[in-house]
């Protein structure tokens, strides 16, 4: 690894700093490298411009009035919360970036749950700007991928990690990318193997490719890749679904999942050193 690779600030540092996660000290000595590393400014404005964005889009839905429906469930959450709450704790320091206010993120969550309101919330849940329907997430396909195939005890890849080069040729033919199956050896997972999977979204031929690991316990691991439309860019973004939990990025048109029923720290870790080997 160059000198370069090691200097680099990771998404994930990133993340922290900008969401007030880290100490004070930490967040002092992080800053001042950030200011030194035009790539970390770079990303940091990226996301500047995504929160622009997601405000244009949800201001004025939040604007709206909520629908009765959902004022009432909303009322019936905090009465039914209210003797639950613990006594008020210290808040942490705020973070050092801005990010979306509180009311953006009610909006912006609500809109993508769909409650089946109707009016600009409902819009808001079924379309993007332009009228086009919202693709199936990234996170969401690679979910239903690791519960198909990584539970399978015996057939649960189509080339084994024992032939390697090959798999890797395949898989990256299949996908029109060049793709090198990460080695997770030293976070305690080797690589069984991996397969094609059936895209939901795209055309007929459209195809993803999937990589599964496992612990000495036998407990599994998968990295999903499949490609994106071309403009599409994400950071790490973190997801958590009836116990199954998974970091997934996009980068260059390619769409990428770490998931697993794994405390979220193990899928954090997984998922950093994927993004570090194929970045």
């Amino acid at each position: 690894m160059s000198g370069g690779d090691r200097d680099r600030i990771g998404d994930l540092a990133l993340i922290a700093l900008r969401h007030g996660r880290l100490s004070a000290a930490e967040a002092r000595a992080l800053q001042a490298r950030v200011d030194r590393d035009p790539a970390a400014l770079a990303v940091l404005a990226d996301w500047d411009a995504q929160d622009d964005a997601l405000a244009a889009l949800y201001d004025p839905v939040a604007a709206e009035p909520l629908p009765p429906a959902m004022t009432a469930a909303l009322e019936a959450a905090r009465r039914a919360e209210a003797p639950l709450r613990a006594p008020a704790r210290p808040q942490p320091a705020p973070a050092p970036r801005r990010a979306l206010s509180g009311l953006r993120r009610i909006a912006a969550s609500v809109a993508l749950l769909g409650l089946g309101a109707a009016g600009g919330w409902g819009a808001a849940v079924t379309m993007r700007p332009g009228g086009a329907p919202a693709p199936m997430s990234v996170s969401t396909a690679a979910m239903r991928a690791h519960e198909a195939f990584a539970v399978e005890p015996i057939r649960a890849v189509e080339v084994t990690g024992d032939n390697r080069p090959q798999l890797e040729s395949w898989l990256s033919k299949r996908l029109g990318h060049e793709i090198a199956a990460p080695d997770l050896g030293a976070l305690g997972f080797r690589l069984m193997g991996g397969r094609i999977v059936p895209m939901d979204q795209g055309p007929m031929d459209s195809v993803a490719a999937m990589f599964i690991y496992e612990d000495d316990a036998g407990h599994r691991a998968t990295l999903y890749v499949a490609p994106q439309p071309a403009g599409t860019e994400t950071a790490f973004r973190f997801v958590d679904k009836e116990g199954m939990q998974g970091f997934w990025w996009i980068d260059r048109g390619m769409g990428y999942a770490v998931v697993g029923t794994f405390p979220r720290s193990v899928i954090e870790n997984l998922a950093s050193a994927v993004h570090s080997q194929l970045g």
